[in-house]
């Protein structure tokens, strides 16, 4: 292992194509300076050096891999923004070369790191990745200078800096021909398109702070970015939250079923050697937390529900009994929160109108007014129709999710029973106060 200090030269029996890539690497190369771990480089009148972010698996409780952070001085020692060092640099030719002068920079400081079992996280300039190609191969030849096997590297792309996507796509695939793992970032600010996450298929997605920001502010917001985990892992994407910096935004990721997290909850950029004997890790105290905030709110969710349950039992004893659903939902409609009752045959068509709460708000109704009858419908593809049927005489509770005859948030009680008239199953939509 070179360390990032060991010069190549150019082999006079190679083509110039040869030659040429391999002087982009000594080129490169020349420009680094120290010791494994603590290499610097020289890039006009500034010096820059490697930080390292730790990411945590969340459910695996330990640090998965590092985000390699560019650092810079400038001549009277004062620290540059990197914003501020890319700024500096305009012409395409110049961006590639400190582009590929920050990687050859993280690769030379990480490549001693003791654990072989974690990543690299290399960021990727949106030019570099649409035009780096022209400027000649560079990356292979990095890594195997160091014997850096390419399976420890995610290369970070800018998701929403990138319009050219068939560039895009064949830049991701030449990561992906090397064996490094490619990863979209910042993903959730901006323009971000979610077509490029099914059309793509990144392996890691990283979610932009924002999200998390606004999750932990309230249970809307939670579910929808809970949603978006759901949908990255049907894609098969691995999520990464970025930026935690409270206990709450971390119970918070681990509630929306985060796979990976970073942020200065967990750990500060820092020199790789700052991590050499200090693994951050998700504190053991946070799943403590986590499970003790689980259980508050399934007590919670469990006290608000009962006297719907009871209610909603004995209405389904009054349905088996062959009374009307009118009559076997009376008690249960004068209960605060009942929006609608309903019930459905063997095919999930709904018998009848819509019974409404008569304690019910009525403004969404209003706003809803072409779907509010339901006469007739089909719910047959909805959860609680087939939970239901799949557990015949147990009451079913969905998740909140948008009332379609309503336009508000609300939980569906459900339970199939065996009538003389055949299978039915009655319904109960409660408006979820939750948001």
């Amino acid at each position: 292992m070179s360390g990032g200090l060991t010069h190549i030269h150019a082999d006079p029996s190679c083509d110039a194509r040869a030659r040429g890539r391999r002087s982009a690497l000594d080129r490169a190369l020349t420009q680094l300076h120290g010791a494994p771990g603590r290499t610097v480089a020289a890039f006009g009148d500034f010096t820059l050096t490697s930080a390292f972010q730790p990411i945590v698996g969340l459910a695996h409780r330990r640090t998965v891999g590092f985000e390699a952070l560019v650092r810079a001085d400038d001549a009277a020692g004062a620290a540059v923004p990197p914003p501020v060092l890319f700024g500096s640099v305009h012409k395409e030719a110049e961006i590639v070369a400190l582009d590929r002068l920050c990687r050859a920079l993280h690769v030379a400081n990480f490549a001693g790191h003791r654990d072989p079992a974690t990543w690299l996280f290399l960021n990727v300039d949106p030019t570099v990745a649409t035009r780096g190609a022209k400027h000649g191969s560079f990356f292979a030849e990095l890594l195997a200078h160091h014997a850096f096997a390419p399976q420890r590297v995610v290369i970070e792309v800018l998701e929403s800096a990138i319009a050219d996507e068939a560039r895009l796509a064949e830049t991701l695939g030449y990561y992906r021909s090397l064996g490094c793992l490619v990863a979209l970032d910042d993903f959730g600010s901006g323009h971000s398109n979610i077509e490029r996450i099914w059309r793509i298929a990144p392996d890691i997605v990283k979610l932009d702070r924002s999200l998390i920001v606004e999750a932990a502010q309230g249970p809307r917001h939670r579910r929808i970015l809970r949603n978006l985990v759901a949908l990255m892992h049907e894609a098969g994407c691995l999520a990464l939250m970025e930026g935690i910096e409270t206990e709450t935004e971390a119970l918070t990721a681990l509630d929306c079923d985060m796979d990976l997290a970073q942020g200065w909850f967990f750990a500060r950029p820092a020199a790789i050697e700052r991590f050499q004997h200090d693994q951050p890790a998700a504190p053991l105290v946070l799943y403590d937390r986590f499970r003790d905030r689980v259980r508050r709110d399934a007590e919670r969710e469990r006290q608000f529900l009962a006297p719907y349950e009871i209610a909603f039992r004995h209405a389904a004893l009054g349905i088996e009994a062959q009374q009307t659903a009118g009559i076997a939902c009376y008690r249960l409609l004068a209960q605060a929160g009942v929006e609608r009752c309903y019930l459905l045959d063997e095919q999930g068509t709904q018998i009848g109108p819509n019974l409404i709460g008569r304690k019910a708000v009525s403004a969404a109704r209003q706003n809803a007014a072409p779907l509010a009858d339901a006469t007739g419908a089909s719910w047959s593809h909805r959860q609680y129709f087939r939970n239901a049927n799949a557990a015949p005489g147990k009451v079913c509770i969905t998740q909140p999710y948008l009332s379609v005859t309503g336009c508000h948030m609300c939980v569906t009680l459900s339970i199939a029973l065996d009538t003389a008239d055949g299978r039915r199953v009655l319904c109960c939509d409660l408006v979820w106060e939750g948001g």
